[in-house]
């Protein structure tokens, strides 16, 4: 039997195309691990869906693969019982192998902590102790009893600091990501709620006029967003007001 040049690059060529395609059907799967898991009733989804019931801490695989090029989105349908859970590397794009490198964490929220309360002119003073892992407190305020909170400058919290550099670094912080820049020291957070960010020389500076002139370091805050001791001492310390 005679074979033709023309047949055997044929053959060759469709042999390349089935080698080629061998691997458009393979699949691969997602999963990762789980930790700090004590509650039950854990429940993850992929992609919105392919339900995936956890019970214990470990490896986990969703039953449904994907193909390479597929999407992934691994979130907490059902968080377990008296915990809450984040997901890492949670969300990507699927390769020529199986998605092993999503961690689920879970752990007990803190305690809420007993608040202090105590008064002062045109103010509520709050006290609490620390909670541990605790990065910000959020407090809510619902002037009228009812069920919606709403902050306003009727409310307000205030941090006494000692340095330029706790000033500098609370007013960053507290106005990233949203927040809002106020006059004379105030700000607000990217909650809405209202900060006074006082250097704890200032209450001095405004009570002591014997010292040094109130009015000139008064006059000084009033022309400021962020509170700066240097100008505020630089006021204070000049000439007496006529």
């Amino acid at each position: 039997m005679t074979i033709s040049t023309k047949a055997i690059v044929r053959r060759a060529a469709l042999l390349g195309v089935l080698l080629a395609c061998a691997g458009c059907s393979a699949t691969y799967t997602v999963g990762g691990t789980v930790s700090g898991l004590t509650g039950t009733g854990l429940v993850l989804q992929n992609n919105g869906g392919n339900d995936l019931a956890i019970s214990a801490n470990g490896a986990f695989t969703f039953l449904t693969a994907l193909k390479k090029g597929a999407s992934y989105s691994v979130t907490v349908l059902t968080p377990p019982s008296g915990e809450g859970c984040s997901v890492t590397n949670g969300g990507g794009t699927v390769a020529s192998t199986n998605v092993t490198d999503v961690a689920v964490t879970c752990a007990t929220p803190p305690s809420a902590p007993t608040l202090g309360l105590a008064f002062g002119v045109k103010e509520l003073q709050f006290t609490w102790a620390p909670i541990g892992g605790a990065t910000f407190y959020r407090l809510l305020e619902s002037r009228d009893g009812g069920p919606t909170f709403n902050f306003s400058e009727g409310f307000s919290l205030m941090v006494l600091c000692k340095t330029q550099q706790e000033v500098d670094k609370y007013w960053t912080k507290l106005t990233e990501n949203g927040g809002e820049e106020g006059p004379c020291g105030w700000l607000k957070d990217r909650f809405g709620v209202s900060w006074q960010i006082i250097p704890e020389v200032l209450g001095q500076m405004l009570s002591d006029s014997k010292s040094g002139n109130s009015e000139a370091a008064m006059q000084a805050m009033l022309k400021m967003k962020k509170l700066d001791i240097a100008t505020l001492e630089k006021a204070y310390r000049g000439s007496a007001v006529a």
